[in-house]
């Protein structure tokens, strides 16, 4: 019999995303119909480069404008931890107003007493602050934090272009995705050209440039997206307490003006700013200075298990490494056997880390 031709998939326009504001209804707009042109182009091995602008411009119209304060506004604050917590009051000694965030109330409620001020989300301090410093655990924190709030409008145009490709490709573009949940600093910074981000976490140059992946879409899609540095620090709680952090910066070459405004900040926390060159060079430094120094505190530890095991007392092993060719920062600066010095984690049950 005739051979029954099989339907051909129709493409539909995305959808408007039902959180843009009236300001960027016009750019939304153009942003639908260029969803709509690449959906009857895409097909076959174009796959990528269509789901690739289909994301650039769902992120971009996801981000909701947003008045940003100029520079040298208030500094932001997000991750009030061990660390975050004495950075902040650095910056309040330093005469900084400072706005905080952190899932536990309790956290920001104590640097309030202080001086500080208390934001219920994220999303509240790119209209209130110049520079905004993150500090938190790790990568899946960091991305909660910056790309909450794109992903799902990335998938709605997506399925509104009605793309087909394979369950594998799926599975790709699926896995290259920020999680899903709240609203991060980016879907609220649009507008925000003078706005700075500083991630000052240990997340892995892979996170950061991921981050700065995104603002780089949006800049192509037209949008003023804010400058952003990556900036891990060394100098442990003792140096969060006394202001002496070395900050390992990356993008700074990229954006010099970014740098600039944020080092008045980085100045108040501590006591070196190192460019390390491109977005995602700080923590490539960082993970590199890490190796040595856990190569390094192994050692001292080991030594010290060498020593007393042989009948030195370990205030005496103390004693030789700091005057002999063994002193390092490990022996000297934060000794990992207990009791040797005041106010490090080995005289304080291990107790007192970054976390």
């Amino acid at each position: 019999g005739a051979r029954r031709r099989r339907p051909q998939p129709q493409h539909h326009p995305a959808r408007p995303l039902e959180r843009a504001s009236s300001r960027s209804s016009r750019s939304n707009g153009q942003m639908s119909m260029r969803l709509t042109t690449l959906a009857a182009r895409w097909g076959g091995g174009a796959w990528a480069a269509g789901a690739r602008a289909a994301s650039t411009a769902a992120a971009a119209a996801a981000t909701t404008t947003a008045a940003t304060a100029p520079p040298g506004a208030a500094v932001g604050f997000v991750g009030l931890g061990q660390m975050g917590a004495r950075m902040v009051r650095s910056l309040l000694r330093a005469g900084h107003a400072v706005h905080v965030h952190d899932a536990r109330p309790s956290a920001a409620a104590a640097l309030v007493a202080q001086g500080a001020a208390a934001v219920d989300a994220v999303a509240e301090l790119p209209a209130r602050c110049g520079v905004i410093f993150t500090m938190l655990p790790g990568p899946a924190e960091v991305e909660r934090v910056y790309l909450h709030g794109i992903v799902s409008a990335t998938r709605r145009a997506r399925r509104g272009a009605a793309v087909r490709v394979s369950r594998r490709a799926s599975l790709r573009v699926r896995a290259s995705l920020p999680r899903a949940g709240e609203e991060g600093l980016l879907r609220h910074a649009r507008g925000g050209g003078e706005l700075v981000l500083v991630d000052a976490s240990t997340c892995g140059p892979s996170t950061v440039r991921r981050i700065g992946a995104h603002l780089n879409r949006l800049r192509e899609e037209g949008v003023a997206a804010p400058g952003f540095l990556d900036a891990p620090v060394s100098g442990g709680v003792a140096g969060a307490e006394a202001a002496t952090l070395t900050f390992m910066v990356g993008g700074g070459r990229e954006d010099p003006r970014a740098l600039a405004a944020a080092t008045p900040a980085l100045r108040a926390m501590g006591a070196a700013v190192r460019d390390c060159g491109a977005l995602g060079n700080g923590q490539a430094a960082k993970l590199a200075n890490n190796l040595a120094l856990a190569i390094e505190m192994l050692a001292v530890s080991e030594a010290y298990a060498l020593g007393v095991g042989l009948g030195v007392d370990a205030e005496v092993l103390t004693e030789v490494f700091n005057s002999s060719s063994a002193r390092c920062w490990s022996s000297e600066v934060n000794n990992p056997w207990p009791h040797m010095m005041p106010g490090v984690p080995s005289s304080n049950d291990y107790q007192g880390k970054a976390a």
